[in-house]
């Protein structure tokens, strides 16, 4: 994901935020977690991605 997709969808959490929609609403629209929306709206940014270790 690049940094502008990225931005993207802050920039579309923060929208909806901003028209009422919950956390929860949001989540559900835009296929994310909860946690992820929370912290989008909280600090203007994802969380950036954890590296997947091999089990």
């Amino acid at each position: 994901m690049t940094p502008e997709e990225r931005q993207a969808i802050v920039d579309d959490i923060r929208r909806l935020h901003q028209d009422g929609d919950s956390v929860a609403e949001i989540a559900q629209k835009l296929y994310l977690a909860e946690p992820t929306v929370q912290h989008a709206i909280e600090r203007g940014k994802l969380p950036e991605p954890q590296p997947s270790t091999p089990e």
